[in-house]
């Protein structure tokens, strides 16, 4: 058995009637009834004829599922060019018109020409003829139908009729069936009525071919189900469309010519008011839900106004009185006018009396204008009157609102529609889904397709995607997708399947209760035979969507044309629109791209559907890529909150990632500072976020004034259960929370906040970018908890760009010297008599060890250091003055004191360096001061400058020895190296040497422990210190013998940081030459112990070299003898600690 769909096509201007077969390949390509009728359209209608041109055809079709017992299929669908538009129209309508058709025999009719006289079609059962409608010509669509049924003698006939309004031709002409169902979008009734088609009757006895009855049964029973299962179809049910007045509260509702969002009004109208006037319910055929209620009205049993009647009628003129709207509604039905178009012009005539635009408006009226216009009952109705018949004012508003201001010149805001139809009753400002709706559906702006009701956990359809909820100001996604492109994928997908679903003949609300599309495809294979799936069903809808694009676009619309009247771009200020304005530009070009159309908006051929599908994956798998192809691959953390599953996915790649889990977060950021220090790259410090900020706030404060790189990764520990029982561990700044943000914001360079997945992403590589850039430092990434965790379905469609590799953000040479400053500098040193190098952290920084050995042995200058630049050259070297400042060497304050140029070097010359920045230490006013440092407000900070450079101290070392080596060095370079090495020899200066090297006691002298290490270090070793005394001893007795040999904590000193930082140094120097040492007190020791386990855990080579005094003896030394006792303690035996946790 065969399926076949039959087009019937009826000539008015020749009276001719003939039938034939629908074309098999438009059945493959547009199923049928919608969209077979649309391509019959385009393809017979050319886009140069004018909607009441003889040339245009009306062309009214129904689809597979009608007749079939396939659950809401009482639908017919109608397209022709359209008088209000100009492009083409469409229009469907519920009732049983449609399934008598089916049962007559007929898919599609297809009228063209125009009668000399008032006509209406007659077909039953096959047989067809056009009958005189003369005496039913001028009457309303209810007494058309009376008199037309009575005529045919058959009271099961359904009648399909025009009004007054159609006769008019007023361009929002509605055509009405069963008396109270309107077709009424794009003014298809005013084409009937420039044909002289007063109305179609049909009557079908028929059955309906379905090619497998068994498998149609089994996909109805699925479907049948499904609607039980469904809440939102039990919503409708109770209180049908009216139902969406509870979008009032969000600013759905339009009020006062969409003026405002919110009204006490809305109150009268609401579903419960209209579920206590229902005195009963009525269906469409084969409808399970049955979402028309009856009310009286004057002794009969009407239906009620549907959700856009009471809107457009109701609340968008401030009318509050049901009872009117149901007056109304039994009217308009019956002059045949679609009421959406209708509230629009009248509220752009209410507007036009209320701001006094229109001075003669009076005088059209025939009444006086009252002085509220809006909600005048009285007055709406008069204006019903003089549109339906055109006289005075209602001739103009007859053309519709977008013509109407622009004849009258009225100002543009007026003009509530969208490519010339007037905006259904829901506002796009309340939900950008709805507005891209708007913008961009073919017959204008048109409100079936319901995307807006992803915004409320409804008419999901996951086999194409559309599976979680849209913010409706595409502010998130659920499925973690950025906020704009899930708008745009939602809006996209659900147009292409409405329009398959609606080739199939069935009601939209069918559609949005069922989540799922595959019940629907089966229903349709089986009664066509056909073979469709998901993506092969769909991409019917988007080649429909296409076909009706190119065909506007030949009727000249352009992508101008994709937006809304003006009004929709002016903030509402109050209401649940919260002063929204729809993103058009950002949603249209997203949406373009999605679709594969130009720049321009012209289909292109391709298919959103053969897109290769990206899987989802986690943003932090994403990361996680980008950190391995930049080699930033060291992990330090203690994962809590959100964290632990960027860390776990670093452990699982243990070929790239060195992950290491310390049992503190303050270890944790230490190791990450001291192995950023030797790597000169950041590490990664990862934990929960209060704890990494107060814990581990020990490291990062460190980090951050000693200048090194780091990027910690936190979160906010925000998720949902921490909101109720553990606030104390949030860090969002609300009360009972920490603020977050300014714990990280005091000691990081920059402080970047993550609330969608995406952002997370760029937000890393800002922060990686940011801590290697000008002065290093630690930069802080807080992530929502649902942003740690979030997805990125694909990374070339992220916004508001793809995902990009780190390189580009790193692609940014350092600050450098220029020509001039170098050669400038070069003549300073070389006139000067006494010139001195101080070199601070910034040559460790810039590893410009070999730079700064060069320049000093060029011209015979003599290397100073601050505490944290020490070992930026041997200290072994002939030049080499070893440390300034208290703890220093005398012969690096004394040449420091005496020089005449002092070329500063990475140091910012601080206070613990320069006698508390004294002039008796450095006095600017004679001796000229050179500062070079990469952070431009460092130079000329402490001291004022006579040269202050901004640059990396390698690249601008390396152009001062350019520009020496230019000039031509003209110094006694000898004489200034042997005059150093005989001060050096003075007992005086005590260079590197103390009386207490040679006395031995027990308990034994610290200064004999660092003649010990002196004498047996290594150039390939590296020592570590720690805060406290020890830093002290060693920084002025310990000689280094290689540069970068020394590091300790400089910029927060803190006692038991080396503990920790050893660690990270073996980890740093794994595979490499020479031993890692740390020197450390007994109180420093005793706030890291846990750093034992750890140390045993990864089985590192290093020493600890503990200073036991059983005290704290820096603090001890600034007390009195009484006094000391109180940092004084029992004697601890640390090597039996470290046995007892498996560490020799």
């Amino acid at each position: 058995m065969e399926r076949e769909e039959i087009i019937l096509r009826v000539d008015l201007s020749t009276g001719t009637i003939t039938r034939e077969s629908a074309r098999e390949e438009d059945m493959q390509n547009y199923i049928g009834g919608a969209g077979v009728g649309a391509a019959l359209f385009a393809r017979e209608v050319s886009p140069r004829t004018d909607a009441f041109d003889d040339e245009n055809k009306l062309i009214i079709s129904v689809g597979p599922f009608t007749g079939t017992s396939v659950p809401f299929n009482g639908r017919h669908f109608m397209v022709s060019k359209s008088p209000l538009t100009g492009i083409m129209g469409e229009a469907s309508a519920g009732g049983y018109f449609a399934k008598e058709l089916a049962c007559a025999g007929f898919n599609h009719v297809v009228i063209s020409g125009k009668s000399e006289k008032p006509v209406y079609l007659w077909i039953h059962d096959g047989d067809v003829e056009l009958r005189d409608a003369s005496g039913v010509w001028g009457q309303g669509t209810s007494a058309t139908e009376d008199a037309i049924m009575a005529e045919l003698g058959d009271p099961k006939i359904k009648v399909a009729s025009i009004g007054p309004a159609g006769e008019n031709l007023v361009r929002y002409a509605a055509i009405i069936n069963e008396k109270d169902r309107a077709a009424g979008r794009c003014g298809l009734g005013a084409v009937m009525g420039s044909k002289h088609l007063k109305a179609i009757a049909v009557r079908g006895t028929g059955k309906v071919t379905v090619i497998d009855k068994e498998a149609l049964q089994e996909a109805v029973k699925e479907l049948q189900q499904l609607v039980k299962d469904s809440l939102l179809a039990g919503v409708f049910s109770n209180y049908g469309t009216v139902s969406n007045y509870s979008n009032a509260a969000i600013g759905d509702v339009p009020v006062k010519n969409y003026t405002r969002s919110r009204w006490k009004g809305n109150n009268n109208l609401d579903a419960e008011v209209w579920k206590e006037k229902r005195t009963g319910t009525h269906g469409c055929y084969a409808c399970p839900v049955r979402c028309t209620g009856l009310v009286n009205h004057e002794g009969k049993q009407v239906r009620w106004p549907e959700y856009e009647t009471v809107a457009s009628m109701g609340s968008n003129l401030m009318v509050d009185n049901p009872d009117a709207l149901i007056d109304w509604n039994v009217k308009v039905n019956d002059i045949g006018m679609d009421t959406i178009s209708l509230g629009s012009c009248i509220a752009g005539l209410l507007e036009c009396m209320d701001r006094k635009l229109l001075p003669k408006l009076g005088e059209d009226l025939g009444f006086d204008i009252p002085d509220t216009p809006w909600g005048d009952e009285k007055t709406i109705e008069t204006i019903i009157d003089l549109i339906a018949a055109r006289k005075g004012i209602g001739d103009s508003l007859a053309e519709g609102i977008k013509r109407f201001v622009e004849h009258h010149n009225l100002p543009p805001e007026l003009a509530t529609h969208g490519k010339g139809l007037e905006v259904p009753m829901h506002e796009p400002r309340a939900n950008n889904l709805t507005a891209l709706d708007y913008f961009t559906t073919n017959r204008g702006a048109y409100h079936c397709y319901l995307p807006m009701a992803v915004s409320s956990n409804m008419n999901f359809k996951k086999e194409i995607g559309v599976n979680a909820m849209v913010g409706r100001f595409s502010s998130y996604s659920g499925d973690n997708m950025e906020g704009k492109r899930a708008t745009v994928e939602a809006v996209v997908k659900l147009q292409d399947a409405s329009e398959a679903y609606s080739a199939c003949g069935a009601c939209i609300f069918g559609f949005q209760f069922i989540d799922v599309l595959q019940p629907w495809i089966d229903a349709l294979n089986a009664i066509c035979g056909m073979e469709h799936g998901v993506k092969s069903w769909v991409g019917v809808g988007e080649r429909l969507f296409n076909l009706k694009r190119l065909y506007n676009m030949k009727c000249g619309i352009t992508k101008q044309d994709d937006t809304l009247g003006k009004r929709f771009f002016e903030r509402i200020m109050k209401g649940g629109t919260k002063k929204h304005i729809p993103p058009r530009r950002k949603l249209l070009d997203r949406y373009y791209d999605s679709r594969g159309w130009t720049e321009d908006g012209k289909p292109t051929g391709k298919s959103w559907l053969d897109r290769p599908k990206v899987r989802p994956r986690r943003v932090i798998d994403y990361v996680a890529d980008m950190l391995e192809e930049s080699g930033i691959t060291q992990v330090f953390s203690l994962p809590g909150g959100a964290t632990p599953f960027f860390v776990e996915e670093c452990f699982k790649r243990p070929e790239t990632f060195n992950t290491i889990v310390p049992r503190h977060e303050g270890a944790a950021a230490v190791m990450g500072d001291i192995y950023a220090r030797l790597n000169r790259k950041p590490a990664l410090v990862v934990g929960q976020g209060v704890w990494m900020a107060t814990n581990g706030g020990f490291g990062i404060a460190e980090a951050f004034f000693a200048g090194t790189p780091m990027v910690i990764i936190t979160e906010f520990s925000d998720w949902y259960g921490l909101n109720h029982f553990g606030s104390y561990q949030m860090g969002n700044g609300e009360y009972g929370a920490v603020d977050l943000r300014n714990m990280y914001k005091a000691m990081t360079k920059r402080t970047f906040v993550a609330t969608e997945p995406a952002e997370l992403y760029f937000c890393i590589q800002q922060a990686i970018k940011h801590s290697m850039t000008g002065r290093p430092g630690p930069t802080c990434v807080i992530a929502k908890w649902n942003t740690m965790l979030g997805l990125i379905r694909d990374p070339m469609k992220v916004e508001p760009y793809p995902l990009q590799p780190l390189k580009g953000y790193l692609n940014v040479e350092p600050p450098s010297i220029s020509t001039g400053d170098a050669k400038k500098v070069a003549r300073m040193l070389l006139d000067a008599e006494d010139p001195v190098m101080i070199c601070g952290r910034g040559v460790h920084a810039a590893n410009a060890y070999d730079e700064v050995r060069e320049l000093a042995e060029l011209i015979g200058m003599p290397v100073a250091t601050s505490y944290m630049g020490k070992s930026s050259i041997e200290e072994t070297h002939d030049l080499a003055l070893g440390s300034t400042g208290s703890i220093g060497q005398k012969l690096a304050n004394y040449m420091v004191s005496n020089a005449d140029v002092i070329l500063a070097v990475g140091t910012c010359l601080a206070p613990d360096n320069t006698s508390n920045c004294s002039f008796d230490f450095i006095h600017p006013r004679y001796q000229d001061i050179i500062q070079i440092d990469i952070e431009s407000r460092n130079a000329g900070w402490t001291y004022p400058v006579k040269v202050g450079i901004t640059s990396d101290a390698k690249v601008a070392l390396r152009e001062i020895l350019a520009a020496i080596i230019q000039e031509g060095v003209q110094v006694d370079v000898e004489e200034r190296v042997a005059r150093i090495k005989k001060m050096k020899e003075d007992d005086e200066m005590e260079f590197f040497w103390s009386k207490y090297f040679f006395r031995e006691r027990i308990p034994i002298d610290p200064e004999r422990i660092v003649k010990s290490v002196n004498e047996r270090i290594r150039k390939e070793d590296l020592l570590l210190l720690d805060g406290g005394n020890n830093r002290m001893w060693f920084t002025k007795l310990f000689q280094t013998t290689a540069p970068g040999q020394l590091i300790g904590p400089g910029g927060a000193a803190g006692i038991g940081w080396c503990t920790s930082a050893v660690i990270g140094a073996a980890i740093a120097k794994e595979g490499q030459e020479g031993k890692v040492i740390g020197i450390i007190g007994d109180g420093g020791f005793m706030m890291g112990l846990y750093n034992l386990e750890t140390a045993r855990q990864l089985d590192l080579p290093f020493i600890y070299i503990i200073l036991n005094n059983s005290s704290l003896g820096n603090v001890r030394d600034y007390l009195t003898a009484r006094g000391r006792k109180v940092m004084e303690y029992e004697e601890t035996n640390f090597a039996a600690i470290a046995n007892a946790m498996g560490v020799k």
